[in-house]
């Protein structure tokens, strides 16, 4: 997939006029896509992940300072695909006027039968991320109204 999505990242930084390449404000929705974005754009981006290595971007919660991150991005790149369910509202929300790029736009889709793929994050639902989700949401909670004093 690496392969397939560096050609499109270029062809989208080559789109983008050369005196926005110096200062191109680049945010990505998780950490490996903001990884690629970099190594793309090089020292002509700054690249924002909305979703850090650490967090997972399927229960993930969007909060202001993100929602402020997309406002000024100059671009911002998606997956797609239903993985980042919260961008739309995310991006709506933040009221950007940047393209919206998904990267999986064009690619095919290569649905796995359930029985013979199997489960990697185990057969719980997620019942594992349900602490950290109560964490996650009271540390965005501490800092939205940090966000306000």
């Amino acid at each position: 997939m690496k392969l397939l999505m560096k050609p499109l990242m270029t062809s989208v930084f080559a789109l983008l006029p050369a005196a926005a390449l110096a200062e191109l404000n680049v945010v990505a929705s998780f950490s490996i896509l903001a990884d690629m974005t970099a190594q793309v754009g090089g020292e002509y981006v700054s690249v924002t992940a909305i979703v850090r290595a650490d967090q997972d971007a399927h229960v993930y919660t969007p909060s202001v300072s993100d929602a402020r991150a997309v406002a000024v991005a100059d671009v911002v790149f998606v997956n797609g695909l239903g993985f980042e369910t919260w961008a739309d509202v995310l991006i709506a929300a933040s009221g950007t006027s940047a393209p919206i790029i998904t990267v999986t736009d064009g690619l095919p889709m290569v649905i796995h039968n359930e029985e013979e793929h199997g489960d990697e994050h185990g057969e719980d639902d997620h019942e594992d991320h349900k602490d950290h989700d109560e964490h996650k949401t009271n540390e965005m909670d501490a800092h939205a109204h940090h966000d306000h004093d």
